[in-house]
């Protein structure tokens, strides 16, 4: 799989965020479909044929492309937002990795 710059840069991703938020167990496995979507197809993460696309590469309904709009899923999506700019996160995507100090409990 190559990896290309894509012709539209940078992306608006609101929908394809709320997406991976209503993908639950599948999150992964979107988030995955998504960047071949974008860094490998040269997709538009705005087209709902490409989002639409990704849900279905991953055993996800369609039908959530729906749900993205609703009120709860934007709110979500805007908790989470405030909540990474107040620990200092900023860009996706970002980890945020524990540090444990001592010796590891087994």
């Amino acid at each position: 799989m190559a990896l290309h710059w894509p012709s539209r840069f940078p992306m608006v991703t609101v929908t394809a965020l709320r997406l991976a938020l209503l993908a639950e167990e599948r999150r992964a496995a979107l988030s995955h479909a998504l960047f071949r979507a974008f860094w490998v197809q040269d997709g538009d993460l705005n087209d709902p044929q490409t989002l639409e696309a990704a849900l279905r590469e991953v055993g996800l309904d369609a039908s959530l492309l729906e749900r993205a709009s609703e009120p709860a899923v934007k709110q979500r999506l805007l908790s989470n937002t405030e909540a990474a700019l107040h620990a200092g996160i900023y860009g996706a995507p970002s980890f945020v990795v524990e540090q444990h100090h001592g010796a590891p409990q087994l």
